[in-house]
């Protein structure tokens, strides 16, 4: 079934650095076209490397449960996304890197290397406490990763928590914890999951599973531990051809990059044992976001097909504003 998580009957909170963040948000449903139920529900059984019987056994830390073996989708996308990055990491060192002026919104100037200094760098030059506390950049007005360099002379922006922009980003990045979780917990393939006003959500297709109150335990375990390994998120572009590939065990994903990436390349994000296809940007690591408490469930419609209540569960999260 196409399990719809969305921002709306999962009650979390969440932390960040180390003071607590909190609001209330709305219900949003994705929308989309139908798609061949029957034909994925095959490629999931296939594809996904999990067990008949569902089986998840303890790996790590006590209460931690995931699926044993894991979906068999992760290694070759890992192994796909590993040597597409040493690739993009031999170009960007390729370039030439040229002395740059990074321009602060107070009018200060601070010398960097195009292709080497990166927002982060910026931020610690100025203090650890900035360093530590931005949520994010914002280059020439576009929002941009702190641990991706500088291209040029750029005007610099570091976003705090209570930046609305920089709220997207933390939400859309607890989005990506969440399908890690998802995937390990369930093998679930990962449909759509933007950041919503006050939140986020993610649909996913889990062929004849459900999600039930009594895995909530499991899958707050799960995200626990990926937020103290403080998984580093990692951008990637990708030509079309090499996503469609990447991709390929996932029909959602394949109809997304069809229908939607009408450019060359687009970029994905890696955490840990998820890539996603992405625009970002995203905070550093999944360390940022201090925990989550699921608390509660409801069903909803079928967000992708339109039709009648298709066992789509329906989530909600709950943050605490940035205060002290």
């Amino acid at each position: 079934m196409l399990l719809g998580l969305l921002a709306r009957r999962l009650s979390c909170k969440f932390v960040f650095g180390g003071r607590s963040l909190g609001i209330s948000n709305t219900a949003v449903a994705a929308r989309g076209r139908p798609v061949n139920h029957r034909r994925f529900q095959g490629a999931m059984a296939s594809s996904s490397g999990t067990p008949d019987s569902g089986e998840r056994k303890k790996k790590g830390g006590e209460g931690l449960k995931e699926l044993d073996p894991p979906p068999e989708f992760l290694g070759p996308r890992l192994e796909m996304f590993e040597r597409l990055k040493k690739e993009y990491d031999q170009w960007v060192e390729a370039q030439e890197s040229t002395p740059i002026t990074v321009t602060l919104p107070d009018g200060k100037t601070v010398s960097g290397s195009s292709w080497k200094t990166t927002a982060c760098d910026v931020a610690a030059q100025i203090s650890k406490g900035l360093a530590d506390n931005t949520v994010i950049a914002k280059v020439d007005g576009e929002l941009w990763d702190l641990d991706r360099p500088l291209e040029k002379d750029c005007s610099l922006q570091l976003l705090k928590f209570d930046d609305e922009e920089a709220q997207q980003v933390f939400w859309h990045s607890s989005a990506h914890i969440l399908g890690e979780a998802m995937e390990r917990f369930y093998g679930a393939h990962l449909c759509y999951g933007p950041p919503i006003e006050g939140g986020y959500y993610y649909d996913a297709w889990m062929a004849d599973k459900q999600v039930a109150p009594s895995d909530f335990s499991s899958l707050e375990a799960i995200f626990k531990n990926i937020v103290k390994e403080k998984q580093q998120f990692v951008r990637l572009v990708v030509k079309k051809e090499d996503l469609l590939e990447m991709f390929k065990y996932n029909e959602f994903k394949c109809r997304i990059i069809d229908e939607k990436i009408t450019t060359p390349t687009t970029t994905v994000y890696r955490c840990g044992p998820l890539i996603d296809l992405c625009r970002g940007p995203h905070v550093r690591h999944t360390g940022k976001i201090k925990a989550a408490t699921i608390t509660a469930v409801s069903g909803s419609s079928n967000p992708w097909t339109g039709q009648k209540p298709f066992n789509v569960g329906s989530l909600k999260l709950s943050y605490p504003w940035m205060g002290q």
